[in-house]
């Protein structure tokens, strides 16, 4: 039987070919390609796919930046702003420097607001509105309003602020607007030592805002007036504490300032709480913010008042019987008037100023300022209008209460706010008895 021999195959080894200087190889493989022309072969779908990406990677990031040119476009268009980008109002343009009270308004000057189309003029005392003797005529009755800001008429036309209202309504009865912007209680009474009391009114309206609940052992005097709007209270602005330090805060800087579509979704951010927190948590924004970051209209409004709270109510307490006190040494009768604030009238307002906190709206009694006020000067027996009520049922009929984008009322507002005071006021100017005095302070 014939023996099958079985040969080994034979596997032929590359071949490798050299010039006689070495300077390149060739290796052939088993069916006759190099590996020189594989590797090329593999080379180039990586390159086409890193090409590929590339392109893709530029074609999306063109397509971010036109889609958001055009949104910026967009928003130039149909966004005014040319006056936005100056937050906080240039009072000292209309101002000057008291040693004793911080700034006064100008005598004779006109004051002008760009961004809401309105102005009116000082008289030679530096009071809004037209002149007044200081020698009362006879037979002319005389209210004196103290107030901030708000009482002053920021941003309303002339005749169009609640002083002007009542004056216009109430027959032979002048009424002197001695609001001042930036003011406060105290610097209002020390106003009204100096210069309301010459007027020798019948009524002196004091006009309280919640941002008026002031801790003054731990808050400095203003070293100028301070007109406070919804974008700069509200929600936390450009420069604001929250916003992330460093480098990156010029940068937002200067976005806020020129870009309209940066500055509408910042706003966005910190006007939703879930954006604000979804922010944080990505590290975009610094943590949410907490009391001292809170909104002054806000402060009284706290469920759980902490001590700086407490005290500012007390001591708004004693102020109020000071100035019960010295108005009434003098032969008139204090009427105090709740200015309602934007946030208690406005519910979303509420939401939007406590997006960029830690609070949410079930740490607030919204109503518990007013409420507290509203007791302490019915025990103490001093007139108060507190039209509350009255202003959420005519910002539920849709009337613009408060001017767009501030936390001052709008002249409708103004107005309503006369419409609640007028019937007090011809009250005690025909002769409602004095009830009276005890002494005591507000309490939570």
């Amino acid at each position: 039987m014939p023996v099958e021999v079985c040969t080994p195959e034979v596997v032929k080894a590359p071949r490798r070919t050299s010039t006689l200087t070495g300077s390149s190889q060739q290796v052939q493989v088993g069916n006759g390609t190099s590996a020189a022309s594989v590797s090329q072969k593999h080379a180039r779908p990586r390159r086409s796919r890193r090409r590929r990406l590339l392109m893709g990677l530029l074609a999306s990031a063109l397509a971010i930046v036109v889609t958001c040119g055009a949104f910026e476009l967009v928003l130039r268009i149909v966004t005014d702003r040319s006056d936005q980008r100056q937050i906080r109002f240039e009072f000292w343009k209309f101002m000057h420097k008291d040693v004793e009270l911080g700034w006064i308004p100008l005598p004779n000057t006109r004051v002008e607001y760009a961004r809401y189309g309105a102005s009116f003029t000082t008289n030679s005392l530096g009071l809004r509105g037209r002149e007044y003797p200081i020698a009362r005529r006879p037979g002319i009755r005389r209210v004196v309003v103290l107030g901030d800001s708000m009482a002053w008429g920021h941003g309303v036309s002339e005749g169009r602020c609640f002083a002007e209202y009542l004056e216009r309504s109430l027959p032979n009865t002048e009424v002197i607007n001695l609001a001042v912007p930036g003011f406060n209680i105290r610097t209002e009474l020390r106003y009204y030592q100096r210069l309301g009391a010459q007027f020798q009114p019948d009524i002196v309206v004091l006009a309280l805002c919640q941002n008026d609940v002031i801790d003054f052992d731990r808050r400095p005097s203003p070293d100028g007036p301070n007109a406070r709007s919804a974008a700069d209270t509200a929600v936390p602005s450009a420069s604001a504490a929250q916003n992330n330090a460093g480098i990156l805060r010029p940068i937002k800087c200067f976005l806020v300032e020129h870009s309209y579509l940066y500055a509408a979704c910042q706003q966005a951010v910190n006007g939703n709480k879930t954006l604000a927190r979804t922010a944080v948590r990505l590290g975009l924004k610094e943590d949410l913010a907490g009391f001292e970051m809170l909104d002054d209209n806000l402060h009284a409004a706290i469920g759980e008042y902490p001590s700086t709270v407490r005290r500012a109510m007390e001591q708004l307490s004693d102020d109020i019987l000071t100035a019960d006190a010295f108005v009434g040494r003098h032969g008139a009768r204090l009427l105090v008037a709740l200015i309602p604030a934007l946030q208690t009238v406005e519910p979303d307002e509420l939401v939007r100023s406590i997006a960029y906190t830690h609070y949410e709206v079930d740490d607030f009694d919204i109503d518990k300022p007013y409420r507290l006020i509203n007791e302490f000067t019915a025990e103490h027996h001093i007139p108060t209008v507190s039209p509350l009520a009255s202003f959420r049922n005519e910002h539920r009929r849709g009337t613009a209460l408060y001017l767009p984008g501030d936390l001052h009322l709008s002249s409708e507002g103004h107005r309503l706010f006369a419409d609640a005071l007028r019937p007090v006021l011809i009250a005690l100017l025909n002769g409602a008895p004095a009830a009276p005095r005890e002494s005591g302070r507000l309490g939570p």
